[in-house]
């Protein structure tokens, strides 16, 4: 079925629908259940989305500009992408290194990160993406910033 998206959920109900009417299988019957959408994809080619911010490790700002695709074509040098889903005015820099190994090389200034958030409010934005250098190792700059967010956003 197709995306729904004012509310993706109800595509999901919609296949099952079709499934346990076209197909007679019955809810029982069905062990998994795959749910792929367009919805992102139809985001990032429309350009219609959130008006969107980053925060990023100091360093890091223009990530979404130095970005690299070489699915189109790997010897044109003069290719156009789209642009970014953040542009770059909407991304901000946070004070903070987290190590590949988790550790923690500059703490998270909480004064630098509020003061970030306060200028992103003042741009209008309807989501803001935190995604700082090896989050995934220890998360705990992100959080903290999420925190943040939630008292100044």
């Amino acid at each position: 079925v197709l995306t729904t998206p004012d509310d993706p959920s109800r595509a999901v109900f919609e296949g099952l629908r079709a499934l346990k009417d076209v197909c007679a299988v019955q809810p029982a019957e069905v062990a998994v259940v795959v749910h792929a959408t367009t919805l992102a994809t139809n985001t990032l080619i429309e350009g219609n989305g959130a008006k969107a911010a980053l925060i990023t490790t100091e360093g890091f700002r223009d990530i979404l500009e130095m970005r690299k695709e070489t699915r189109y074509d790997d010897y044109d040098l003069a290719i156009e992408f789209p642009p970014p889903l953040v542009p770059r005015r909407l991304c901000r820099e946070v004070k903070e290194r987290v190590l590949a190994d988790g550790g923690v090389r500059v703490p998270l200034d909480d004064d630098d990160a509020r003061s970030v958030l306060w200028d992103l409010k003042d741009t209008g934005i309807e989501a803001l993406a935190v995604c700082l250098i090896h989050a995934s190792a220890n998360p705990a700059h992100e959080e903290r910033i999420g925190e943040l967010a939630a008292e100044v956003l």
